[in-house]
């Protein structure tokens, strides 16, 4: 098992009594785990579980989370926001430029903070011999600071890549009556927020963003999301895995991204409502943030609303399709454009909408398994491909005899209607 116990330990030091979880409540008894002990015997807790071993890295107790005195949102004037915790004596440490604060990096924080611009407040509290709080992270949007947001941000780098960054907004844009006033244009869909170290986007040799065509787990990096409704509110914030998304769109200098929900950065899932549509999933292990490559960049067309047509069309055709929603997005707190966020096509995608155990699905992406394997779709394309496509032959595609009675001997390789 994993997660915080507290062990009721006997005097002699190493017989468990009972032991408790939060996360697994009732309580236990007969353990036969080691127990440290300690001169006076007191209760600990115990974040890494050692079955047959003597325990270490035990905490006296647990450190209350930080609370923020105005919460994440949406502002046009200038406010204080005040950070404490319910333990007593802890000590509190912010930052203001997205990176993670820590024990021993960041502000100790000793007053309110004064917000009169888009904002960025991370903050952590610790105790000597107590476990320290998660990071929580607060963004405070002020529409009107991204109209006017400069070329050369403070903090960011001006190439991306060899390339130069542009981080300003379109000034003949801004300024033209038909648009005016622009930030109506930011309230009228959804807005998510991520936020992380930038070296972890910039380093030359680190960063996942200037190194696009990185891919795999090891090109992923702990972020904050936080995703407001179009007035501002909350729906979801939560700290996750963060990875570049996408096939020729990443050597291109908007990229798309993936957010991954892993109990390694916080929740093992998302649970939302985010996409439109009464069958559209609310608990995920993942969705994909589309930059629109397809859309825009390619052919210069800007339509940006094709793939999302798409989708939805095949939706309403009855089928399982994958839902999406426009959204604005902010990267450590500048504005980085109009997305598309929408549902990955992957194992536990077909999990939620078909049923079953998600580790029974192979999926394919450009002839090549991403999940599981390529057999059943070797297969397919060996049936295709090889010899003429006779009526027998298509027949035993969908698993049916010559005559189009299903025959349950042979696989169903392809849903014909769908295709």
């Amino acid at each position: 098992a994993s997660g915080e116990y507290l062990a009721l330990v006997d005097g002699d030091g190493f017989t468990v009594i009972h032991a408790y979880s939060p996360s697994f409540p009732e309580q236990l008894s007969n353990i036969s785990y080691g127990i440290s002990t300690n001169a006076t015997h007191e209760l600990r807790y115990f974040s890494i579980p050692t079955p047959g071993q003597v325990n270490f890295g035990d905490y006296l107790g647990i450190v209350e989370d930080t609370k923020f005195s105005i919460d994440r949102g949406f502002y046009d004037a200038p406010f204080e926001v005040a950070i404490t915790s319910l333990t007593s004596t802890a000590t509190i440490r912010y930052t203001l430029d997205c990176s993670t604060p820590t024990e021993v990096s960041g502000t100790i924080y000793t007053g309110p903070i004064l917000v009169d611009k888009t904002t960025i407040i991370r903050a952590i509290a610790y105790k000597t011999g107590y476990r320290s709080t998660d990071v929580d992270t607060q963004s405070y949007i002020f529409h009107v600071d991204a109209m006017t947001q400069p070329q050369f941000p403070e903090n960011f780098p001006p190439t991306w890549g060899g390339g130069a960054a542009f981080y300003a907004m379109n000034q003949s844009v801004v300024n033209n009556p038909l648009y005016i006033p622009l930030t109506n244009a930011l309230k009228s869909l959804p807005t998510l927020s991520i936020v992380t170290d930038k070296v972890n986007l910039f380093d030359p040799s680190y960063g996942i963003y200037v190194n696009g065509g990185g891919q795999g787990v090891a090109w992923e990096r702990p972020t904050s999301a936080e995703w407001f409704d179009t007035d501002g509110k909350e729906v979801f914030n939560i700290n996750c895995g963060l990875r570049i998304q996408g096939g020729a769109g990443r050597s291109y200098k908007k990229h798309s991204f993936r957010l991954l929900f892993k109990n390694l950065y916080g929740p093992g899932k998302l649970n939302a409502d985010i996409f439109p549509g009464p069958r559209a999933a609310k608990i995920f292990d993942t969705f994909i943030i589309r930059a629109g490559w397809n859309d825009a960049y390619s052919g210069g067309t800007q339509m940006y609303f094709l793939d999302e047509c798409t989708r939805r069309s095949q939706i309403d055709m009855g089928v399982p399709g994958s839902h999406g929603q426009h959204i604005h997005l902010y990267v450590d707190g500048l504005y980085w454009g109009l997305y598309n966020a929408a549902e990955k096509p992957d194992q536990a995608f077909g999990e939620t909408y078909f049923g079953g155990s998600k580790d029974s699905y192979d999926v394919m992406a450009i002839g090549e398994a991403i999940e599981g394997t390529t057999a059943p779709w070797n297969a397919l394309m060996n049936l295709c491909q090889t010899g003429s496509m006779t009526n027998e032959r298509y027949q035993l595609i969908q698993g049916n005899n010559p005559d189009g009675t299903r025959n349950f001997d042979y696989p169903d390789y392809l849903d014909v209607d769908n295709y």
